[in-house]
C-alpha cells in the first residue's frame, strides 16, 4: 500500500519573469521601430512636397479690413449674436493692433492696451477712440450690455476707420 502514495510535486511555474521581459522588449522594440519608420517616412513626404511661394506678407491693415468686412457680412448682427458680433470685433482690433505697434494685446485688458499703446507713442486722441471701441466690446461681452440695433455697425466702421487712420503713410499711398 505504501507504493500507492508518491511523493508531492514542485509547484507548478504560473508565472516565467524572463518570458514576460522578453515580450516586454519586444514590444517597446516594435514600437521604437514603428516611431522611427513614421519620422522617416515624414521627413521624406516634407522633401517633396512643392512648396508654391505665396508672395509677400499681407500687412496688418489688409488682413484687419478684410476680416471687418467679413465679419460685417456674417450673420450675427441678424441673428443678434451681440456677444459673438463683438468678440470677434475686438479680437480683430487687438491682432491689428498687436501687429500693427508691435506689441502683445491678446492677452490684456483694454486699459493694459491703452497703456502699451501709449508707450508706443500712439497719439491721446487714437488711444482714446481704440479705448472707446475695445470698452463698447467688453460691456457686451462681460456686463452683458445690449446696445441699440444701429450701434455694432457704428462701432465696426469706428474700428474700420481707426484701421485706415494708423495705417501707416507708406503704406497707405500704394
Amino acid at each position: 500500500m505504501q507504493e500507492d502514495i508518491r511523493p508531492l510535486k514542485d509547484f507548478a511555474k504560473l508565472w516565467d519573469w524572463w518570458g514576460f521581459l522578453g515580450w516586454i522588449l519586444l514590444g517597446l522594440l516594435a514600437v521604437i521601430l514603428t516611431i522611427l519608420v513614421f519620422r522617416l517616412l515624414k521627413k521624406k513626404e516634407f522633401g517633396r512636397k512643392n512648396v508654391v511661394p505665396s508672395g509677400p506678407p499681407r500687412s496688418p491693415h489688409e488682413i484687419a479690413l478684410e476680416s471687418l468686412a467679413r465679419l460685417e457680412n456674417s450673420d450675427l448682427l441678424k441673428k443678434r449674436e451681440m456677444k459673438l458680433f463683438y468678440s470677434e470685433l475686438a479680437d480683430i482690433s487687438r491682432r491689428y493692433l498687436g501687429a500693427r505697434f508691435q506689441i502683445d494685446t491678446l492677452d490684456r485688458t483694454t486699459w493694459e492696451i491703452d497703456q502699451l499703446l501709449r508707450n508706443a507713442g500712439v497719439s491721446l486722441v487714437i488711444t482714446g477712440r481704440i479705448r472707446e471701441v475695445l470698452e463698447e466690446a467688453d460691456l457686451v461681452k462681460f456686463a452683458k450690455y445690449l446696445p441699440p440695433v444701429e450701434a455694432p455697425l457704428k462701432t465696426l466702421e469706428q474700428a474700420r476707420a481707426l484701421i485706415k487712420e494708423t495705417t501707416p503713410q507708406a503704406v497707405a499711398a500704394d
